[in-house]
């Protein structure tokens, strides 16, 4: 290669990356990438750590009170379920709160048994934003619960 054409190589890449700098400016481009990973409520219903899945509630048990279930750094779960465990939460039907509950419990599980899109201190607070009654905090009931779902139900590394 000749240093003529090497100069004009060098001149093309400089242009190139002023380019993709300004189109960038313009354009907002995803900062981060979805892990892709989530296992659904029913998984974990039927996979409560006992028998061959014996790790798989990292950091939790079925046993657990789920408003004594906390992600640090200590953060609770609001008392939206009584005296419910983990479980039972899992294992209620319905919409509404319910619905929510059960994709709150998964993700929390999820986020605490592998690279999940949200943190197990992310989940706690998004359900205790979508509990508290205050919309300006964060997503309805639904919403929430229409978030968790999306999550949840992507690829299950676990099956």
């Amino acid at each position: 290669m000749t240093k003529q054409s090497h100069t004009s190589r060098r001149r093309l890449i400089g242009i190139a990356l002023t380019l993709m700098l300004a189109v960038s400016a313009v354009i907002p481009v995803a900062t981060s990438a979805s892990s892709g990973l989530g296992c659904t409520p029913g998984y974990w219903k039927n996979h409560t750590g006992l028998g061959p899945q014996a790790n798989a509630w990292v950091g939790a048990s079925w046993s657990d009170l789920f408003e004594a279930t906390d992600a640090p750094p200590g953060i609770y779960f609001n008392d939206a379920f009584g005296n419910m465990t983990l479980l039972e939460v899992l294992s209620q039907g319905g919409g509404g709160l319910s619905a929510l509950g059960r994709h709150t419990v998964a993700a929390y599980l999820n986020a605490r048994a592998f690279n999940y899109d949200l943190s197990a201190s992310a989940v706690v607070r998004r359900f205790n934003w979508a509990t508290d009654g205050d919309p300006s905090t964060g997503l309805s009931l639904e919403a929430q619960k229409n978030e968790f779902a999306a999550l949840n139900e992507q690829y299950c590394p676990l099956n």
